[in-house]
């Protein structure tokens, strides 16, 4: 269970107040307003675009085909590993196709998640090296 705050305002004697209110959002309402701010930032970016759905993960079917012609099978197969172990937590998960020329401040992001861009890293190797 999430609790937020939001201001309300009121008007008391003409004068403007603001007064935090408490909302308690249960998961599941927390989990489709992660899913619709991820789909609208998805739907906004790539209009056209069509979306498959794997464990959970939404992937841009432009992605997967990228990944399949080019020699990163094995770099979209890890990001739908991690991409489903953030679902499985509770996250919204959209896999994004990866265009050379959008660019976010140097960064091509890997995925939206909650409605906001992220980059997918995996560390791996032994503990004397990381």
């Amino acid at each position: 269970m999430h609790i937020f705050l939001q201001k309300k305002t009121a008007n008391i004697n003409k004068k403007k107040v603001y007064i935090n209110v408490k909302k308690i959002i249960d998961n599941s309402s927390q989990r489709t307003i992660q899913e619709n701010a991820s789909r609208r930032l998805a739907k906004k970016l790539f209009p056209n675009e069509i979306w498959d759905t794997e464990n959970g993960v939404k992937i841009s079917k432009t992605r997967r085909a990228e990944s399949e012609k080019g020699n990163e099978p094995a770099k979209l197969k890890r990001e739908i590993y991690l991409s489903t172990i953030l679902r499985k937590a509770g996250h919204s998960v959209w896999l994004i196709p990866e265009k050379k020329n959008m660019n976010l401040g140097g960064r091509r992001p890997d995925a939206i998640v909650d409605g906001l861009f992220a980059e997918m890293k995996l560390v791996t190797g032994q503990r004397k090296k990381i």
